[in-house]
Order: structure tokens, then C-alpha cells, then sequence
């Protein structure tokens, strides 16, 4: 195929006889229409060959010619400047390109482009995950180290030590998926700013995404320092003990296959005629710090709730970063699975809720908890339908009362306050 740009803005720069760019300045991206995506521009669908082009600012660039070779276009980085390459990074590049986008990347070619600057790695890896299946051992090539120092330096804030050299980890490693290093990121920003509620809601988003994240693409050393942090949290917030014992083991290769959810039969045994009340049937297990607990009733209903002792003061903790406290739970049945959200009301030194629904069709119903809680900071990813349908399952005024707290802790115009004042009322 046609070699194409890695890279959203190029720009077209006549060439000397000695085939060097000369640069002055990105006037002309992507031929005057800087708004689109190069690789999508159809001055590209000629055959244009990669190079790796000298240019006059004294190095090599990445870059494309074309016969006659008069003029270059080089690729340009987020400030509009030529992407550095060495001829050897531009070569591997290219046979990457000669069978874009499912050839495979040989040893050699990784080892060289794993030396080519973040720029130019990031630009291959992003185009690969969004148009090929690369493999996950190519993503190696990424500058992991960077990751493995800030897990190593926020495990130490967390445990009590004082800030170091602040590290960058920007866009680069977005490429391998799940955004986990943003939430890395965000972490250490919150330690060294000790802006609690920060703290909170990055250790969250941290270990949902390291619940998504294709844990083969990180290299060995990464994963572990990861999992070491992840470790730790739970002293932070004891909330996240299970999401966080199930994201390091998933990093370190021990994760439990299968751990079961709770289920029971649908339609309870037939009873004796004088039996008094709703008959049900109940199973329970732990979900640190929660016990989760499944009842399924003869009267067709499925009720999950949750339970977790909390230590003194900790509910003013629970005021100031969840604001109101939410755990996800997903309900399966043999033709459906539902998410639901069940809101914790705190009394008496425990912080409980439950939801009661109409059983899924089918001879089963099972339930679980569905990744970290989380509270009014994160309601941005919770959809209309699961708010509407997590509150329909409540059956006490005190219950709808902490959604219509949680409504007030929403900004004006937030798409959920409107939901939550037509369901809690």
C-alpha cells in the first residue's frame, strides 16, 4: 500500500540538491487545511515512499517523498514540528508500512524503533491500535520506565514520603489503552497538591482502568510497580480493597478465573400450604469491605444489598470525597444482564444499601458488584436508564433520599439532576 502520514499535520518543504528540507517555518499544514487528519488527505493516495529526510535545522526527519524528488513533506509533531527519526527508525517504519496494517513487527525492527523518539513511537503504535491488531509485546517499545518511577514515587507519597521530580507521562502511552496513566497522573497531582478528594477519585479511576487495561501489554517491570501501588491503596480508601485486590492480581498473572457471583434459582421450591409471609431464599459473600447478599422471592423479585462496617470518623471522610456513596452492581440472568447502582446511606457506624427488581427471565438470577464504587465526581459515566432503574428498585423514602442528596451535589444543568428529581421524588 501507499505510505501514508503517521502523524495528523504535515507539511510540504522544497528540497535542495542534496536533498535537504529546508525548514523555516509550519506555514502550510496539511495544504491549508490544518483541521483535517493527513493520513485522510487525498494528495496521499499516489505512491509516496518513506524517508527518513535531512532537514535544514540539522537532523533527520520523518518524512515522505515522491518522484520527481523535488520537494518533501515532513511529518510534524503537536507543536508543528518535524518529528524526528533516525534513517535506521525511518527503514523499520517503513517495512512496518509494506504490510500495514497486520504485519507483524520483527525483534529487530521493535528493538530499533524502541531507541526512536517518543514522538515517533507514539505516532506507529497509535495508527497500528486504530487499524490493525498489532501485537501486544510492540507496545513494549513505549517509554515504560517513566511509568514505573511515578508508580514507584506516588507508592512512596502514599506511604508517607515527600514529593520528588515531578515525571510527564502526557499522550504517550494512551496508544495501549484504558487511560490508566492519566488516572496515574491525576493520582500524583493530588498528593502533592493533598487535595483529598482528588486523591479519592483518581485511586478509583486508577484501578477500574487497570480492571480494562490489556494487561499484556505492559512490560513485566511495569506491571509489577503498578500492582505494588494498587496494593497500597486500600489504606487510603478501604472502599476500594476488592477492586484493587482484583486489579493487581490481574497484573501479576493471579487472577482467580471465574470467581462466582451470587446465584440462585429464580422459582423457589413449592411450600406448604399454611406458610406464613413471602417466602425467599438469600446467599451471601465478601466483597471488601462489603458483605453482598442475593434473596430472590416467591412473589418473582431479586433483592441485592450491601453492608460494610466502617470505623469511627471515616463518614465524614465519605462526605468529603464521595460526597454520596454509589457500588455498581450488574444482575444477570440466563437471557439479560442489568447494571444497577446502589447508593450507601451511612448509620450506626455502617454504611448499607439495597435495591429490590424484578428477577431476569430465565432459570437463574446472579449478582455482583461491577468495579470500584464510586460518587458524585464520577455520575458523568452512569446513564440516565441506570440512575432511572436503580432508583425505581428502591423501596424506602430514606433510600430515594440520598439520590436527591446527591442531586443537590450535582452542578446545574448536569444531564442526571433532572433524572433523579423525576424518579426520587
Amino acid at each position: 500500500m501507499p505510505h501514508r502520514p503517521l502523524s495528523t499535520w504535515v507539511s510540504s518543504v522544497p528540497l535542495s540538491a542534496a536533498g535537504v528540507a529546508q525548514w523555516e517555518f509550519a506555514d502550510d499544514i496539511n495544504f491549508g487545511d490544518e483541521r483535517a487528519d493527513a493520513r485522510r488527505l487525498p494528495q496521499f493516495t499516489a505512491a509516496w515512499r518513506r524517508q527518513a529526510v535531512p532537514v535544514s535545522l540539522g537532523y533527520t526527519a520523518l518524512g515522505l517523498v515522491r518522484e520527481p524528488a523535488a520537494e518533501a513533506v515532513l511529518e510534524l509533531d503537536d507543536l508543528a514540528r518535524p518529528v524526528r527519526v533516525t534513517q535506521a527508525g525511518a527503514d523499520a517504519v517503513a517495512r512496518v508500512e509494506n504490510g500495514w496494517p497486520d504485519a507483524g513487527v520483527s525483534p529487530d525492527d521493535a528493538t530499533v524503533l524502541a531507541k526512536e523518539e517518543f514522538t515517533l513511537r507514539d505516532l506507529l503504535l497509535t495508527r497500528l491500535a486504530a487499524e490493525g491488531h498489532p501485537s501486544a509485546e510492540l507496545f513494549h517499545i513505549l517509554p515504560w520506565q517513566l511509568v514505573d518511577q511515578l508508580a514507584g514515587d506516588v507508592a512512596a507519597m502514599l506511604g508517607g514520603a515527600s514529593s520528588g521530580r515531578l515525571i510527564e507521562l502526557g499522550h504517550w502511552f494512551a496508544s495501549a489503552g484504558s487511560r490508566f496513566t492519566a488516572a496515574l497522573e491525576q493520582l500524583d497531582e493530588g498528593l502533592r497538591r493533598r487535595d483529598a478528594a482528588l486523591v479519592r477519585v483518581a485511586g478509583t479511576a486508577l484501578c477500574s482502568r487497570l480492571l480494562a487495561v490489556s494487561v499484556a501489554r505492559l512490560p513485566t517491570s511495569t506491571r509489577r510497580a503498578l500492582a505494588n501501588l494498587i496494593a497500597t491503596m486500600p489504606g487510603q480508601d478501604p472502599f476500594l480493597a476488592f477492586a484493587a485486590a482484583r486489579a493487581a492480581a490481574r497484573l501479576l498473572g493471579n487472577e482467580v478465573r471465574g470467581m462466582p457471583a451470587l446465584r440462585l434459582p429464580t422459582r423457589l421450591p413449592a411450600a406448604a400450604a399454611d406458610a406464613p409471609g413471602v417466602r425467599r431464599v438469600a446467599t451471601d459473600d465478601v466483597r471488601e469491605p462489603f458483605d453482598l447478599r442475593l434473596a430472590v422471592t416467591a412473589v418473582g423479585t431479586a433483592e441485592i444489598s450491601l453492608r460494610a462496617a466502617i470505623e469511627p470518623g471515616l463518614d465524614r471522610w465519605l462526605d468529603a470525597s464521595y460526597g454520596v456513596l454509589l457500588q455498581p452492581v450488574i444482575i444477570r440472568g440466563s437471557e439479560e444482564n442489568v447494571r444497577y447502582v446502589i447508593a450507601l446511606g451511612i448509620e450506626h457506624g455502617v454504611a448499607s444499601g439495597k435495591i429490590s427488581v424484578v428477577s431476569p427471565r430465565g432459570q437463574f438470577v446472579e449478582a455482583d458488584v461491577d468495579g470500584a464504587p464510586i460518587g458524585a465526581a464520577e455520575t458523568r459515566s452512569l446513564s440516565p436508564d441506570e440512575v432511572e432503574r436503580s432508583i425505581r428498585g428502591l423501596r424506602t423514602r430514606s433510600a430515594r433520599l440520598l439520590w436527591r442528596r446527591l442531586a443537590d451535589q450535582l452542578p446545574t444543568g448536569h444531564p442526571l439532576r433532572a433524572v433523579i428529581e423525576r424518579e426520587a421524588r
